[in-house]
């Protein structure tokens, strides 16, 4: 039996900005008191607010292929095969990627140069009108009643998270009438035609935008919000964009709020239009993913929503071949953690793999579903990539303490030769609410902690052994530490003791020694609070050599190459 882990682990989940982000497309809304419609509220239940991390344990039997022979069905959906050449058995060099946290007003990164994009947004009417009414097909404003507004919280700048002041210029296209809220936040706040400035200095507040009124024939579009005297061009934040560049391989299975598991076609899914988007099913653009990883020269992980029809895995496919940076290489994954039992996908997967007689129990169901599933899904990627298989990385994903799960995964029809590379999520665990520990004795955490390095050695290496007898690579999609527990100032101390920097490089050249390849950490800019301490660093205005993590995982960096 498999040791169950509970975890929380916080997905920080962000509305994208007015004007140009039709609120018909963005989410769905709920109804406030006083007619106010709370477009988008950054939180997000109940996927990953509190995630089990729970696999049904597979029977430990060695399983070659999954036939007929088996009881299963040998052929549903089964279309291309390719195949690349063997990977070799040895431990390869190790590359260092990141896990992208989302970004909303509340959060502590900073992706976009462009503070909109993060923004959060209440729409008030008065009369109630359904907000589809409010915006045309490309999200612009084109009308507010009498009584309504629309109030648009902006993050914090980098410069207000040292405790500085910073000067905002918003810019805009249409014609309407503008107010910067004097909340303490936002202060000297002056609005012109089609600008507005104001001083966003450190206060607990968020600066707030209004708009009153908007002409119709001339719709509100196109808002921009950035510091004063920086480049108008840029569409990530040059500090941001500086750190990304560092890694070997960016994964956006947050960007695209794969949890949700949302139902996707090319029509729902998230678009740009001018300087902004119109949020779909999808969360950030596509666009936007590729353009990030061209501009840091970093390689994409992509995530593909379960419930996606094939024409947007094809088309999401197409689109990376045409305009992704061909010297880049493109992962790609089905879903995120269709092990997982508490995810929607995990439940789903099971379900399905019971209706289509893969298995009449519902734990080998879920793992032959998701073979079933990988497979078709990398059957349209492969197609598209015919020629340029070379382009791409073809990932099976499994839950690390559960290394038997790939071999049903690898044995399953000919799914084998649609995946290049297995990939799990090595963890260092410790739960503050069911092991509680005292400011002045912090050690039993890193005890544990070293404890689950050793552990993964053992694991990862069955992972190998497994992988090796299909001649595939062995990668992390997630990793590092997962100390989760409502004590948050207790996480803090944890998480800034020096003792986690030594953790994070005994865990990092235990991976490099034994295992080797790439490493996906999870993750960029996250606060520490009761849902856990994900990020390298706590918010934008941090250094990334600030924090133990961050110092540690840079200076491994130095010591490879990206």
């Amino acid at each position: 039996m498999k040791k169950n882990r509970v975890a929380v682990r916080r997905s920080v989940k962000r509305a994208g900005g007015l004007a140009g982000i039709s609120t018909t497309l963005w989410m769905s809304t709920a109804a406030l008191a006083g007619g106010t419609t709370l477009l988008y509220a950054g939180v997000q239940m109940p996927d990953s607010l509190v995630a089990k991390w729970v696999v049904r344990p597979l029977a430990t039997i060695s399983v070659a292929t999954v036939d007929s022979s088996g009881g299963l069905p040998t052929t549903v959906g089964e279309t291309t095969t390719t195949t690349k050449t063997a990977a070799p058995t040895t431990v390869k060099p190790t590359k260092l990627g990141i896990n992208l946290m989302e970004a909303d007003f509340s959060a502590s990164n900073r992706p976009f140069a462009n503070l909109m994009l993060s923004s959060y947004i209440w729409l008030k009417s008065a009369a109630g009108d359904p907000e589809a009414s409010y915006f045309d097909s490309n999200g612009n404003l084109i009308k507010l009643n009498a009584g309504d507004n629309i109030q648009v919280a902006l993050p914090r700048p980098n410069a207000v998270y040292q405790g500085k002041s910073v000067d905002i210029v918003c810019t805009w296209t249409g014609k309407a009438t503008l107010q910067v809220s004097n909340n303490g936040a936002a202060v000297n706040g002056v609005v012109r035609a089609n600008e507005a400035r104001f001083t966003y200095v450190n206060t607990a507040a968020i600066a707030l935008l209004k708009i009153l009124t908007v002409d119709p024939t001339n719709p509100f579009g196109n808002l921009d919000c950035r510091e004063a005297g920086s480049d108008p061009t840029k569409t990530f934040d040059p500090a941001y964009a500086s750190f990304l560049s560092r890694f070997n391989t960016i994964r956006f299975m947050d960007w695209q709020e794969m949890n949700k598991n949302r139902t996707v076609t090319w029509a729902t899914r998230s678009r740009l239009v001018g300087k902004n988007f119109i949020r779909g099913k999808d969360g950030y653009p596509i666009e936007l993913m590729i353009k990030l990883a061209n501009e840091t020269h970093t390689n994409p992980w992509f995530c593909m929503p379960w419930n996606a029809d094939d024409d947007y895995i094809r088309k999401f496919a197409e689109l990376v071949r045409d305009t992704l940076d061909p010297t880049l290489v493109a992962h790609v994954e089905t879903a995120n953690e269709v092990w997982n039992w508490y995810f929607l996908v995990g439940q789903q997967a099971s379900t399905e793999g019971l209706a289509e007689g893969l298995s009449t129990d519902k734990g080998y169901a879920q793992v032959y579903r998701y073979a079933e599933r990988t497979g078709q899904v990398m059957d349209i990627w492969s197609s598209v990539f015919a020629g340029k298989m070379s382009r791409i990385v073809r990932v099976a994903a499994w839950q690390a303490a559960n290394p038997d799960g790939f071999n049903y995964i690898m044995g399953f029809r000919t799914t084998a030769s649609k995946v290049d590379a297995l990939a799990s999520a090595p963890y260092l665990d410790y739960n503050l609410d069911t092991n509680p520990v005292t400011l002045a004795d912090l050690s039993p955490v890193f005890t544990q902690m070293k404890s689950r390095i050793d552990m993964h050695v053992i694991n990862q290496g069955k992972i190998r052994t497994i992988a090796a007898k299909y001649g595939k690579r062995v990668i992390a999609y997630e990793g590092g530490q997962h100390v989760t527990g409502q004590a948050s100032d207790i996480n803090s101390a944890i998480q800034k003791d020096t003792r986690m920097g030594d953790i994070y490089t005994q865990f990092l050249r235990s991976w490099q020694q034994n295992s080797g390849d790439l490493m996906v950490l999870y993750a960029d800019t996250a606060a520490i609070n009761k849902y856990g301490a994900w990020g390298l660093t706590e918010n934008a205005g941090q250094a990334p050599d600030s924090t133990v993590k961050g110092k540690s995982v840079q200076l491994f960096q130095a010591a490879i190459s990206k």
